[in-house]
């Protein structure tokens, strides 16, 4: 069992996909671990390995009635983690940690009972959060990683934008953002075909479509997405942060490719199931106890193909 009880890399990940394929008895069993751990350990707050993490992922278990614990207590002390954290300026804020930060605040909004103040309170919080992370950006945020990544930022924070977009109290200023980030954006076409892909899917949204530009843009990436391409970048990677993984989940929620998606799925289950990465796993066991968790580790390269199988039962 691996050491990590967070989300991304740990516990808190292995018990999210076995709860999501309908292994209930082994996800209460990773349940009770992570509830033990915080018992007896501090956390930090980052939501890869940390308590937003643990936090988003206990709530959509929650919102999927997947479990019966309610964890609302949990959930407060987060907020008091999140305002310490966020509430005050300080030298160690990071943009791209705060970007999932934030994420899992607005996720929090409609799960965590709060009365109409506490609600207010983190409204705020957020609309402070987001302004500090895109008066801190800079031309390097925007720098594409030198292959295909879940970590790209750009896309990242898009999709946060898009996700702010529907809190009515900050909304009406998001245009406004958009088109100042518009300038750093729409004239770098990534070079790798799956950033393109996950570049194009954080804005084929109605946020972004109800702009000329960024629809323009839109149909630039589109036109220039290389499926072959994104399959030979991968390199037979199964996981989701950067490799076949990531690449279905981003194709399986994408309208433009929702025709495509059998015949994708079972390639990349093909390709999961005969690459190096998986024999490896099987033969050692050490390698396997540092690959255990849900963006690069067991746990996701299960979920997907999980995933993989039950779309196929719905395009039959």
């Amino acid at each position: 069992m691996t050491n990590n009880i967070g989300l991304l890399h740990g516990v808190t990940g292995l018990c999210l996909s076995s709860f999501l394929m309908g292994e209930t008895e082994k996800g209460y069993d990773y349940l009770h671990d992570i509830q033990d751990y915080l018992k007896a350990h501090e956390l930090g707050i980052s939501f890869d390995n940390g308590i937003n993490g643990i936090s988003w992922a206990l709530m959509f278990l929650m919102k999927k009635n997947l479990i019966d614990y309610d964890f609302q207590l949990f959930f407060k002390s987060v907020d008091c983690l999140n305002y310490r954290e966020y509430a005050y300026d300080h030298d160690s804020f990071h943009n791209k940690e705060a970007v999932a930060d934030i994420f899992s605040m607005v996720y929090s909004l409609d799960t965590v009972k709060r009365s109409n103040e506490e609600k207010s309170i983190i409204i705020k919080l957020i609309n402070k959060s987001l302004f500090k992370l895109l008066k801190l950006l800079n031309e390097d945020d925007f720098i594409e990683p030198a292959r295909f990544s879940l970590d790209y930022f750009t896309p990242r924070l898009l999709l946060l934008i898009h996700y702010v977009s529907t809190i009515h109290e900050i909304s009406d200023y998001l245009p406004n953002i958009l088109d100042e980030i518009k300038r750093a954006v729409i004239f770098r076409i990534p070079i790798s075909h799956g950033n393109r892909l996950f570049l194009s899917f954080a804005i084929s949204n109605r946020l972004f479509q109800k702009d000329k530009e960024w629809n323009e843009f839109a149909s630039v990436l589109l036109e220039n997405i290389r499926i072959k391409q994104i399959y030979d970048e991968v390199n037979n990677n199964p996981y989701i942060n950067d490799g076949y993984g990531g690449i279905y989940l981003l194709i399986r929620k994408h309208t433009f490719f929702k025709s495509m998606i059998k015949d994708i799925g079972e390639y990349i289950l093909e390709k999961i199931n005969t690459s190096y990465e998986i024999r490896h796993l099987e033969i050692n066991s050490i390698y396997k106890q540092h690959h255990m968790g849900l963006y690069d580790g067991i746990a996701g390269i299960e979920l997907i193909k999980y995933l993989i199988n039950e779309d196929k039962k719905w395009k039959r």
